[in-house]
This record gives structure tokens, C-alpha cells and sequence, in this order.
């Protein structure tokens, strides 16, 4: 069986996609199971880039600043650095996405490289290019739904020269992330770019530690700002408050802990921060119209 597993963190400031190759910074997430989601995907953000690619069902993508519902065969890219979140619209067995994530140094070699300042930074620094979405309705986004496609099946494959064809691929798609890029006529203030890395490092704090006993006042301090400040950075950026989020954080462990170990639910809840099992138990019930020993009989058996 799959692990469903947050991002993890590093010892400083960023999340950490995990690249089998060193080498080589791809990497292809794909359904395994018969069902992929066991839940939303709470808000969580990493330097890698990352295509989305629906198989079936649909899913809410959404960023600091938009948010879109894609269908079977529509894409989205998420620039580096951007917050977002994935909300499960249809049954969850109902609902697949296969993720490839990738960094500067997969389609220019050395970060500080002449290709990496004149194609790569640019789109990096263009703030306002949170995402792009593609539509398989639309005649125009096809060939690059096409190419996205294309190169999940390489990745799969993973034929003779699969590295190359793939790394090549990506440069074409590129092309159009760049174009859109380019025609971004919108710049982000000094105010909105605090803005940006502030909720970031909030939202890396409470992921670092969630399983401890955390308060707003704990979270505010981390940057540091007020607990009235650091509710209108949540609530303004993500639409939740600071608790909501953190809650979401300590349910989505504790989905991975039932599934994935054999431990007690008391055990899964003191891990995970709730402290006790009651407590656990109703905020899970309240999330997932079960009991968390429910849920791991319906998933498990």
C-alpha cells in the first residue's frame, strides 16, 4: 500500500520534495491504490515546480489567489513557492491526480547557469504567475495537456534515453510557462510580497510543529507578529484561521498513521497534537462522518 505523506520539512525555512536521482530533480507521483485522496490536501508549499494532471474526478486547486475546478484530462502548473491546496470534489474513489515536480537545475543544469537567469528566474520572480491552469475544453491547451501527459508516461516507463526525451519535453513546455510568464503586466508591491513570505513561514511553523501543544500566540511569534495579525494573514490569504489550518495538519497525520501503521488510536492522537483520543475522535468524526477506527476498518479490510 501507498503512504500518503505530508511534504517533509528540511531543518530551515523550506518543504522538500523527495527526487529518487540526486542527479536527476524529477520526480512522478501516481495513484498506486484504488484510492488515491483520504482527503483534502491541506495548504503546503515547496521551491520545486509541479503539473498537475487529472485523471478522473475533479479537484479544486487553489492558491493565495485563485482558485480553479479541474476535470478529467484538464492540468494546472504551480509556480515555485506558492502556497496552495487541493480540495476533493468527487468521491474520493472517484478522484485521481498524477503530480510531476521538478526543479531549475532538471531543465537547466546549474542553478547560477546563463539558461537559468534568462528562462528559469524570470518566472520565479513573477509573483504574479501563481499558477497556470489547462483546459482539455479549450482547442489551445490540448497539445500541452498532451505533452504533460506524454512525459508522466515517460516517467513511468522510464525507456532508454527516458531521461533526455523527458528533460527535452519539459524545455517545450517551458516555453508556454515562460510566454505566460512574460505577458504578466501586473507587479507585486513590497507590501504584497511580505505578505507572501509571511504566511509561508507561518505556515512552515505550524507544520514543524504541529504535534506539540501550539498556540495562535506560539504561531504569531514565530515571525513575529500579533495574534490579530496573524488571523487576517491566514483568513486574507488561505480563507481559514490559524487553528483551522493546524487542525488540518494534525487530521491529514493522523489519516496517514491509520493507514499506514498499526498504531492505537490513542497513540495516532497523541502523536498527532490532539492530546487525547476523545478529542480526536471528534474532531475526526466532524471532518470525515467517521470514527477514526471506522475509517481504518473501511480502508484497511
Amino acid at each position: 500500500m501507498s503512504e500518503f505523506i505530508i511534504p517533509s520539512l528540511n531543518t530551515q525555512t523550506e518543504e522538500h520534495i523527495f527526487f529518487p536521482n540526486d542527479q536527476f530533480h524529477y520526480n512522478l507521483l501516481v495513484p498506486v491504490s484504488e484510492i488515491q485522496f483520504l482527503g483534502d490536501v491541506p495548504w503546503h508549499w515547496h521551491t520545486e515546480f509541479e503539473f498537475g494532471y487529472v485523471l478522473e474526478g475533479e479537484i479544486l486547486y487553489k492558491t493565495n489567489r485563485h482558485e480553479y475546478i479541474l476535470k478529467k484530462g484538464d492540468g494546472i502548473f504551480i509556480n515555485s513557492g506558492v502556497p496552495h491546496f487541493l480540495h476533493v470534489i468527487t468521491p474520493y474513489k472517484d478522484s485521481k491526480v498524477q503530480t510531476q515536480f521538478f526543479d531549475s537545475s532538471f531543465l537547466v543544469g546549474n542553478s547560477d547557469s546563463f539558461l537559468d537567469s534568462k528562462y528559469v528566474v524570470p518566472v520565479i520572480e513573477q509573483k504574479q504567475l501563481d499558477c497556470i491552469p489547462f483546459y482539455y475544453e479549450k482547442e489551445e491547451d490540448r497539445s500541452t495537456l498532451k505533452q504533460i501527459a506524454d512525459a508522466a508516461r515517460m516517467g513511468l516507463d522510464k525507456k532508454a534515453f527516458y531521461e533526455l526525451r523527458l528533460r527535452n519535453l519539459f524545455v517545450d513546455i517551458w516555453e508556454i510557462i515562460y510566454s505566460q510568464a512574460a505577458s504578466q503586466t501586473l507587479s507585486q508591491t513590497s507590501q504584497n510580497a511580505l505578505e507572501d513570505e509571511r504566511i509561508k513561514l507561518l505556515l512552515l511553523f505550524v507544520q514543524k510543529h504541529y504535534a506539540e501543544k501550539l498556540t495562535v500566540r506560539q504561531i504569531s511569534d514565530c515571525i513575529p507578529i500579533s495574534e490579530r495579525e496573524c488571523y487576517r494573514i491566514f483568513q486574507s490569504n488561505l480563507g481559514i484561521s490559524p487553528v483551522e489550518f493546524l487542525l488540518s495538519i494534525r487530521l491529514k497525520r493522523a489519516l496517514e498513521l491509520l493507514i499506514n501503521t498499526k498504531k492505537s488510536i490513542v497513540e495516532i492522537a497523541l502523536e498527532t497534537g490532539f492530546g487525547n483520543s476523545s478529542y480526536f475522535g471528534k474532531h475526526f468524526k466532524h471532518c470525515y462522518h467517521m470514527s477514526p477506527g471506522e475509517y481504518r476498518r473501511q480502508y484497511i479490510l
